[in-house]
């Protein structure tokens, strides 16, 4: 008996759109890394400055646990899920939604970066009082969470109409995932 050896196929305006949801988290992940490294450094002592590279100790804590902990996993949930329905399925999803979806996540990611890089944003990742940031951090918080929730939605009526096309059949284990 041979192993045959199927490749993953989808759509071409799929495979770029996942492709982005993959290389930006993966360039930031280099910045979240570096952030932590600094904080790192400047716990242990070794950097002895209250600021290293234009951050400080708070900046670098924030800009690291919200890059690896939520903007990394996030965007990589959001495009594995969109590549996984889709080819589980083997139905298109609503790709007009689902770039919807990445905008609004990219411009949530960039205003709360902003702020972070100004000073105005330091929270670390739990963003709740006493620490305060500036509304637009909130702002870039909330449009980041509502791209997810969009993308999220976004494979429902998919799957709704594959239950309907496939009465009786299970569903695929990695859409249950």
């Amino acid at each position: 008996m041979s192993l045959r050896q199927t490749a993953m196929s989808l759509d071409r305006g799929l495979k770029r759109l996942t492709l982005i949801q993959l290389a930006v988290p993966m360039a930031l992940l280099v910045i979240g890394i570096g952030g932590g490294l600094l904080q790192t450094l400047m716990r242990a002592g070794i950097i002895k400055s209250p600021s290293a590279l234009g951050l400080e100790y708070y900046q670098g804590l924030t800009l690291h646990g919200i890059i690896n902990a939520i903007v990394f996993t996030t965007f990589f949930a959001v495009a594995f899920g969109n590549a996984l329905v889709s080819f589980a399925l083997r139905m298109a999803i609503n790709l007009k939604i689902a770039w919807l979806a990445n905008w609004l996540m990219l411009v949530g990611t960039v205003m709360v970066a902003v702020m972070v890089f100004a000073g105005q944003g330091s929270v670390l990742y739990t963003f709740y009082p006493p620490l305060q940031a500036h509304p637009v951090f909130y702002a870039g918080l909330a449009l980041f969470v509502i791209g997810s929730w969009v993308a999220f939605w976004n494979w429902i009526p998919i799957y709704l109409q594959w239950r309907r096309e496939h009465p009786g059949q299970k569903t695929p284990l990695s859409v249950v995932g």
